[in-house]
């Protein structure tokens, strides 16, 4: 079937190994000009996990991550240091040396992981990640394909097109590190044949780890008013969960299910209910039934 994340970690470190999410200002070429100036419709300005500040430095983000962990999970947890804000390898290899270099000094955070877009990977910058090898025992390359329709990345405006992601994802395997890649289900225009398509693209890559999420829409988007102007039709929780589970059932016994949710506040979701907060496990429970592994 497949693995959750903490599955994985357990079974290779016999340790609770828990994510501290680094958030740094990085730029983003789909809104800085480079690509385009509007972002992908779905993207929010300014949206950061709660309580993550941008201003904070590195060494501060961590300690307060490592001490958190330990609180909640104990003195034996492992950490892995994840960037996720932003395009974290959008920048010279020079400028990401330096900021990746301080999660060296605690020695508690055994892994590195950085999300990015496929048009922001290189071999310059692959062969920086695998320089922390020696040091760290994970090092992980989320890419966010989204889809693997030409059409719908065109029309969510997210300035790289499929192949580009199997590029990258060449990259990153060729060099020994592991993949996750991003995916959405339900975007506005596509059918069963799209989503079907981009988990075996993503499998076919060699892809370690997939994160699925639904389509929500948020406010402050292109999407979103888009559907305020013109409410469309949205995958219902029973429809998603049918997709993810047929999604998952697809998937290598040894790859992991990193996510297969998506979430935003009241304040800023405008559809699907169902990417609440307080849904999550309304979602999980109807998924597990789906999928036989309640």
């Amino acid at each position: 079937m497949y693995k959750t994340l903490n599955e994985y970690f357990r079974e290779k470190y016999s340790h609770r190994v828990h994510k501290i999410t680094i958030s740094l200002p990085f730029a983003c070429p789909n809104k800085d000009g480079k690509i385009s100036s509007d972002g992908c419709v779905f993207c929010r300005e300014g949206s950061l996990p709660d309580g993550n500040d941008t201003k904070i430095p590195i060494e501060k983000q961590i300690r307060a991550g490592i001490n958190k962990g330990k609180k909640r999970y104990g003195k034996n947890t492992l950490f892995m240091a994840y960037f996720q804000t932003g395009t974290n390898t959008y920048g010279s290899v020079k400028e990401l040396k330096k900021i990746y270099d301080p999660i060296l000094e605690f020695k508690e955070v055994i892994g590195l992981d950085v999300g990015t877009r496929p048009d922001c990977i290189d071999d310059e910058k692959i062969n920086l990640l695998k320089s922390y090898s020696g040091s760290l025992k994970e090092i992980w390359v989320e890419l966010g394909l989204q889809s693997a329709s030409d059409k719908t990345l065109k029309a969510i405006n997210r300035g790289h097109n499929a192949a580009e992601y199997v590029r990258a994802a060449e990259l990153v395997k060729g060099a020994g590190l592991k993949l996750c890649a991003h995916m959405i289900i339900g975007i506005n225009g596509e059918s069963r044949n799209d989503y079907i398509n981009t988990i075996n693209m993503i499998i076919k890559s060699g892809a370690d780890a997939v994160k699925i999420h639904p389509y929500h829409i948020l406010k402050d988007t292109k999407a979103g008013e888009e559907y305020l102007k013109k409410p469309f039709k949205l995958l219902s929780l029973d429809e998603y969960a049918d997709a993810l589970a047929e999604c998952v059932k697809l998937m290598p016994a040894e790859m992991v299910l990193m996510r297969f949710h998506g979430e935003a506040n009241e304040n800023v979701l405008l559809a699907p209910d169902y990417c609440l907060p307080k849904k999550r496990d309304e979602l999980k429970e109807l998924f597990l039934s789906k999928i036989g592994r309640v």
